[in-house]
């Protein structure tokens, strides 16, 4: 809906009261409200209240960083749990994946697995 001059003030004023931040406050303005320079204008708001300042700059954006490539197998590796389709599964991330299937999720079973073995997927 396109928001006519008068309220824009007043629907700016209505919105704002969670400070969210930015990104998070505009999302889902930008779902029932449009005027042109909108998206500015809301920024600007965000920017100007002391209370958005304030929560924004806690939780600063973090930086990409890249991670080098291991020199061998299983250098580094991951592992979690999953459950798909009422069974469970073990994933290990090693820069290339595997899954195993569970009998269950104990440490035991956990450990045998992850030094054993490896699910083949036509089998889930």
């Amino acid at each position: 809906m396109v928001t006519p001059a008068k309220l824009r003030e007043v629907m700016k004023q209505k919105v704002h009261p969670s400070h969210m931040g930015t990104e998070r406050y505009l999302r889902p303005v930008r779902e029932c409200l449009f005027w042109p320079d909108m998206s500015a204008e809301m920024k600007q708001l965000v920017e100007s209240c002391e209370t958005c300042r304030k929560y924004d700059t806690a939780q600063p954006k973090e930086t990409l960083k890249s991670t080098e490539m291991p020199k061998r197998t299983w250098e580094r590796i991951a592992i979690d749990l999953l459950y798909y389709k009422g069974k469970e599964i073990l994933i290990t991330l090693d820069y290339f994946w595997e899954l195993d299937r569970l009998a269950n999720s104990t440490a035991t079973t956990v450990i045998t697995i992850t030094k054993t073995g490896t699910l083949d997927l036509s089998k889930l």
